[in-house]
């Protein structure tokens, strides 16, 4: 398998390596192969936000138990970013770029020089303004660098044996509320328990 072989080559380069990890497809490759390549030198990293279900961050919690991936989670109050809240087309940017900026804090902690996501190359096809504040950021993102996309990745992912191979993509729960109407707790809540 090609793309995998890149994969692990690139990771190995990393001296150590911290990964947003929210438990999907493409972050679960990364932690994987990073845990396999760099050993105790990876940590996987998942943001508790009210934008994700509880049952997505139980998933994390059982993915990263399988890779065997020392795991963190982080309860954090992204509603308390106003220019989040508002709900602009570039949402996704402000609540990108303060993830990020917390890892990329927690990865100088720890002294950790590499912080990775698992976007992929088919990611990058699409206008995301999150991605924006991945390179303003410097995250590395090296399933897009090697230019494997989603199915790639499924395909890498069943090859590791990974549990979620097939575990459908999920978007967080704000973007069920269209731009221009403010995220609220309560709209999220009901969204999370199909109201």
């Amino acid at each position: 398998m090609e793309k995998y072989q890149e994969l692990v080559g690139l990771i190995e380069e990393y001296e150590n390596a911290l990964i947003a990890f929210s438990g999907g497809v493409d972050s679960s490759v990364v932690a994987k192969v990073a845990r396999n390549c760099l050993s105790e030198k990876a940590i996987a990293v998942t943001l508790n936000l009210e934008i994700i279900s509880e049952a997505e961050v139980e998933a994390s919690r059982r993915v990263a138990r399988e890779i065997g991936i020392r795991h963190i989670i982080i309860r954090h109050e992204i509603l308390k970013n106003e220019r989040f809240v508002e709900n602009s087309e570039k949402r996704c940017y402000y609540c990108k770029r303060e993830m990020m900026e917390i890892l990329k804090e927690l990865a100088e902690r720890f002294g950790i020089k590499n912080v990775l996501d698992g976007t992929n190359a088919d990611d990058m096809k699409k206008d995301r303004p999150g991605l924006t504040a991945l390179k303003e950021l410097e995250v590395k993102s090296p399933l897009a660098e090697l230019n494997i996309g989603k199915k790639e990745c499924r395909e890498i992912a069943r090859f590791l044996k990974l549990s979620n191979y097939d575990k459908p993509s999920v978007s967080c729960l704000a973007t069920r509320i269209p731009y221009g109407e403010r995220i609220t707790l309560r709209r999220l809540r009901n969204i999370e328990s199909g109201y």
